[in-house]
């Protein structure tokens, strides 16, 4: 391809230049593959890269054919990007006269920066500083290089390009491991899938993976952009650009370590990037389409997978193979990593249960051992899964059963006509070879694992489903500031610390958050009269800015009937308080309706180092505390990112009406969650957390109340 025919290499961005130069010249090189200079150069002679290329090396006149010049102040002309491959000490020199050249780009592969600790960052700081001055936009240090396909251009040390193919493809991948990136580029090729564009952004001293991925999203060849993210240095440049992914509809596949603490400290002291909170990368993924995978084939199939299959309109995938055992494993597989299997509509079972001369079939359905050798059955098989409104792709497994080859042929028949989108799993080994080169020819989605194959079918099927909420997501932000908000403001500045549970609730009651109703009593006499004109039965609690947490004061009571009871749990609470914190300030005690028949949930926030306040909901009690049940969203929210977070916790169920159950008021935990969106909008410069637990939720459209708040100003 040639690369003005696409937006992309016009000359109209920035990195154009970098990703699709007329000149090149590589410091380091040599005649010797076996060395980094040698090996680029090397790729770029042997790959036909269509412009100039300069070898730099004062020990030769001439490698691989070309002139060799000295050094870079000796060349004709200045080239558009320099590669360095030599050691560390030489970099900030040729910087220099990259500098004086008037060089546009400059990759460094070579290491010994700020991977290797204080000595190394020092020395990357001072190029860094040397390139910035200059205006030169630098790639490295201590990374691969790159490749860009539709120029034909192999700019990088991986091994990965031995096996003398450069495949042109659909799928972008940056990342911030080199070794990791020539592995995905050499796997890829081996299935027959090529890269547009593979990115080793190494420390990240200038140049960032965020500004590869704004790149490509502009680039109409790339269909998917996969990633390998240590950790991020500008978090809201990273954003950004996934917003832009977002709004262009552009797929991201992110492979993002750092989940464990021993994760995060490798990632630390191999490039020299601090990970940011995994939480906060789940969350931003979940609400920008990204998908994320948690294993290295995962990133190269679910890749794949969605650079070559349409997405699917629905959830449920149709299976066929000729094996029972393979069904059984496909069946068990799907519930434990989360592909819904479709219920075939009777119509549809009947129609195939009459193909395979049955009285019934289930999905997955077994062609069975007989048919294996006999093609026929299969197309019409197909064919009535695909007419099923209840079957969004379809999946067929390859055994080692005789007639592979047929079984291939049928399906790439299928697949040029077919309503639904076809992937094939292959179960077997080299037996199958020759049927996965006919599928995969034909550009049908192969996979060789039965768990990656699903796993990335949930990854797409995933995607699919954003896809479908983009409506909802573009809707406005839901609710307005409240009239008072400077007052609001200023309070919270005034008072310069946690609010007491009384006025937690007046600044949630300003946003529309439903509250319980309460009043604050200066006497047991007090605390009656509230109670009877709150109504019984009630609870009683003590109001202290330096009491936050009251159960452990012990310092309230729950469920009180009578005026008696009343008195005597004001006494109760007030000595349980002044036991607990003698020096404590008590404003009072808060007598507070009990409300009957509600679910507990937690609902509160909580603030990123990186990406700021977050939002977070789960079910209450054990759930929240021991089995850390919670979604997780940054703020802001819209309508969709509200019902995902409801229907994405495990106890889901429950909100449901699970066992009898009555179903509760989803809705009205949506309206909360928006409204605290809205909160930490105007206020999330102010708010440090925002805790409310319980929020209780009612019966079906009975809503939803807060019986307890905690605001902590920052």
């Amino acid at each position: 391809m040639d690369a003005s025919a696409s937006v992309a290499g016009s000359g109209k961005h920035p990195l154009d230049s970098l990703l699709y130069p007329r000149s090149v010249a590589v410091v380091g090189a040599s005649d010797n593959p076996g060395k980094w200079g040698g090996r680029v150069l090397t790729y770029l002679v042997n790959y036909g890269f269509p412009g100039t290329i300069y070898p730099i090396n004062n020990k030769y006149e001439q490698v691989l054919g070309l002139p060799c010049y000295p050094n870079l102040k000796a060349l004709p002309r200045a080239p558009e990007v320099v590669a360095l491959a030599v050691p560390h000490r030489f970099v900030p020199d040729i910087m220099g006269e990259c500098a004086e050249r008037g060089v546009k780009h400059v990759v460094v592969i070579t290491s010994g920066f700020g991977e290797i600790g204080e000595e190394g960052r020092a020395r990357q700081d001072r190029v860094a500083s040397l390139a910035r001055e200059a205006g030169i936009r630098l790639l490295g240090p201590n990374c691969l290089g790159l490749t860009s396909s539709a120029q034909r251009m192999a700019l990088t040390a991986t091994l990965a390009l031995h096996a003398g193919v450069l495949l042109e493809g659909s799928i972008g991948l940056v990342s911030q491991s080199g070794a990791l990136a020539g592995s995905f580029l050499n796997r890829a090729q081996d299935r027959h899938v090529g890269l547009r564009y593979m990115i080793s952004t190494g420390n990240e001293a200038d140049l960032e993976l965020a500004e590869f991925i704004d790149y490509m999203v502009d680039d109409p060849e790339v269909k998917v952009i996969a990633t390998f993210i240590e950790g991020v240095k500008n978090p809201a440049r990273f954003l950004a650009a996934i917003d832009r992914a977002a709004e262009a509809d552009k797929p991201i596949v992110a492979l993002k370590v750092g989940r464990s603490e021993r994760a995060a400290r490798a990632a630390r002291s191999h490039t020299g990037s601090l990970t940011g909170t995994d939480t906060a990368y789940d969350a931003l993924f979940k609400q920008k389409g990204v998908v994320r995978v948690d294993t290295f084939d995962g990133l190269l199939e679910t890749s794949m997978l969605l650079a070559s299959a349409s997405p699917p309109n629905g959830e449920g995938i149709g299976a066929v193979t000729s094996s029972g055992g393979a069904c059984g494993l496909l069946a068990d597989r799907s519930v434990e990593i989360g592909v819904k299997l479709a219920d075939l509509s009777a119509a549809t079972a009947a129609s195939v249960a009459a193909v395979l001369g049955l009285e019934t079939v289930q999905n997955p359905v077994d062609l069975l051992a007989q048919q294996s050798n006999d093609p026929a059955p299969l197309p019409k098989i197909l064919a009535a899964l695909a007419a099923d409104e209840n079957v969004a792709a379809i999946l067929a497994a390859i055994t080692t059963m005789p007639g592979l080859e047929a079984l291939a042929e049928t399906s790439v028949e299928y697949a040029r006509g077919g309503r639904k989108p076809l992937l094939v799993l292959s179960t077997a080994g080299s037996v199958a070879d020759e049927a996965l080169q006919i599928v995969g020819r034909a550009g049908i989605p192969v996979f060789t694992a039965v768990d990656e194959c699903l796993k990335a079918v949930r990854g797409w099927v995933w995607r699919a489903r954003f896809r479908m909420g983009a409506e909802m997501r573009g809707t406005p932000p839901e609710g307005g500031a409240p009239a008072d908000l400077e007052a609001l403001r200023a309070s919270l500045i005034r008072k310069g610390r946690p609010l007491t549970e009384p006025e937690a609730k007046a600044v949630l009651a300003a946003y529309g958050i439903p509250v319980t109703r309460e009043r604050v009593a200066g006497s047991g006499r007090q605390a009656v009269e509230c109670a009877r004109a709150i109504g019984y039965p009630v609870a009683l609690k003590i109001v202290s800015p330096d009491i936050l947490h009251k159960t452990e004061a012990g310092a309230l009571r729950l469920g009180l009937q009578t005026d008696e009871a009343v008195l005597a749990a004001y006494e109760e609470v007030v000595a349980s308080a002044r036991a607990h914190r003698p020096e404590a300030r008590i404003e009072g005690v808060l007598v507070q309706e009990m409300v009957a028949d509600g679910l507990e949930v937690v609902v509160g926030t909580a603030r990123d180092a990186d990406f700021g306040p977050l939002i977070l909901f789960g079910m209450g009690g054990i759930f929240v505390e021991l089995l850390r049940d919670v979604a997780v969203r940054l703020a802001p929210i819209n309508r969709w990112d509200a019902r995902e977070m409801v229907r994405e916790i495990r106890a889901y169920p429950i909100l449901k009406g699970a066992r009898g159950q009555s179903r509760r008021d989803e809705a009205a935990v949506e309206d909360v969650l928006l409204k605290l969106s809205r909160l930490l909008s105007d206020l999330g410069d102010l708010v440090e957390e925002v805790d409310l637990n319980p929020l209780l939720v009612l019966a079906d459209g009975k809503g939803a109340k807060v019986a307890d708040a905690l605001i902590v100003p920052k």
